[in-house]
């Protein structure tokens, strides 16, 4: 292990970049004030986020079948065949394929879609020679988790409104998903019926729904993956948006609810409250959507590392770090570190230090790396994280105080979480927490009400339980 090289001023200069990416008591105050008037907005008038899902019906656990999903995310695509028993339970045979990167940027929108065909194709194949007899039905009724963001128009319906993640297929703008990939199951003669475009937040929360011990607790769910979002149980009579003749008509019978797909992550793109930092504003600048998803830059898995590698490049020329990159280290790429490199380094143990060290070496690829460069890397891993966990809890606030559930009773309110940011980020849920504790209509008393449970591959799950709905 080299020795520490760094003096006061070097430190001071680490400090600074650190500070940057701390949200304080007040501001999360601020933020959730404003993300609840934002959602009163979206439920009033049609925007890009608060968008309707059509789901009336929340599982009760005894819904039984076999399903298909598709689940079209930020970076694979998952086919699955859900078989739900009926008491809460069931089995997903599943394969989950990389998306080409020439696929997901394209003019045209047939390769992606005629790529999903295929692979339902296989699976469907795959799973009638494992002997599965229900395997042989005539027709099956599909789910489709589409997580981009789409104007909902029904159920089985909706248009996409723009890519994000870095995806971009202009030809599909303005298209129904469902009725592209209907096509394209069509031409290959699949006896697949699509019936549902869904989302994955939307389908975390069904599927937490279905598989809860406490019926009716589950409020909300959210994304904490390549992207984020969320989704929640909203009163139908809220919901202004909705067409005052054939919307409200066709749900006049339902319970009185509706599932809410909030799309968060463009809550803000004002900026009227989100503390965008310098290093923010380069990530949104090279992006594929520019001034789009602005809360989602700041949260998601997919811009945690870019926002670290544009920190260490900002202290390398303060001569704030020992250590040093060649040419060709991630740390000179765009999107070159993955938000993966930030929970190894952030909960490394002091014992494990060298495992840390050699993790930097490696993966950045530096030289004359330091304990201090480690401690460097490790705070502002910590402090990235943190602020992304603490605007993710003023999202939960916000939902949190629009439900009226925390003033309706005292049970707990179970909050389903999916993605890899949740769940490999061991702190998250706790610094989550201290933004739900500096909001003044939660406090550390309703804090201690809300349950958050890991809910994983809830997306296709949910899809095919929306589908067995709409059976």
């Amino acid at each position: 292990m080299l020795e520490d090289g760094l003096g006061d001023s070097q430190q001071a200069t680490v400090q600074s970049v650190a500070q940057e990416f701390e949200v304080g008591n007040e501001k999360i105050q601020e933020i959730t004030n404003y993300f609840v008037n934002q959602i009163k907005h979206g439920l009033k008038d049609k925007h890009a986020y608060q968008i309707p899902s059509f789901v009336t019906q929340i599982p009760s656990g005894r819904e039984k079948g076999l399903f298909l999903a598709v689940d079209l995310g930020g970076t694979n695509c998952r086919v699955c065949a859900v078989t739900l028993h009926g008491d809460s339970t069931f089995d997903v045979f599943q394969r989950k394929h990389l998306v080409p990167h020439d696929i997901r940027v394209h003019s045209s929108h047939k390769p992606l879609f005629h790529f999903i065909a295929l692979k339902i194709q296989d699976l469907l194949r795959e799973h009638k020679s494992s002997g599965n007899s229900d395997s042989s039905e005539a027709c099956f009724n599909l789910g489709f988790t589409f997580s981009f963001t789409c104007e909902q128009t029904s159920i089985s319906s909706g248009t996409l409104v723009h890519w994000d993640k870095g995806w971009d297929i202009p030809s599909t703008l303005g298209q129904d998903p469902c009725a592209l990939l209907q096509e394209a199951i069509d031409e290959i003669s699949l006896p697949v019926r699509v019936r549902v475009l869904a989302n994955d937040a939307v389908g975390t929360l069904l599927t937490r729904a279905y598989t809860s011990k406490t019926k009716n607790s589950t409020l909300a769910s959210i994304i904490l993956g390549t992207g984020t979002n969320a989704a929640y149980i909203e009163r139908m009579s809220n919901i202004q948006r909705l067409d005052t003749t054939a919307d409200r008509a066709h749900h006049s019978n339902s319970d009185g609810f509706m599932v809410i797909n909030t799309e968060w992550g463009s809550w803000d793109d004002g900026l009227k409250v989100l503390p965008q930092t310098r290093f923010d504003k380069l990530v949104d600048e090279s992006s594929s959507d520019p001034g789009c998803g602005l809360l989602e830059k700041m949260v998601s898995g997919m811009y945690l590392g870019e926002l670290l590698r544009l920190s260490l490049l900002d202290l390398m020329r303060h001569g704030a770090l020992d250590m040093s990159f060649p040419d060709g280290s991630p740390v000179y790429i765009h999107m070159g570190i993955e938000s993966a490199f930030l929970s190894k380094i952030a909960e490394s143990k002091p014992e494990n230090s060298l495992s840390a060290l050699s993790c930097i070496t490696d993966t950045l690829v530096a030289t004359g790396v330091t304990s201090r460069d480690l401690r460097t890397i490790q705070m502002l891993a910590t402090v990235i994280v943190k602020r992304s966990a603490r605007l993710v809890g003023a999202g939960l606030a916000a939902i949190l105080i629009q439900s009226g559930r925390l003033d309706t009773s005292d049970e707990v309110i179970d909050i389903a979480v999916d993605g890899s940011l949740f769940e490999f980020h061991t702190a998250f849920e706790s610094f989550m927490r201290t933004a739900l504790h500096d909001v003044e209509a939660i406090g550390k008393a309703n804090e201690a009400r809300i349950k958050i449970e890991l809910t994983r591959d809830g997306s296709g799950t949910g899809a095919a339980l929306i589908a067995a709905a709409a059976a």
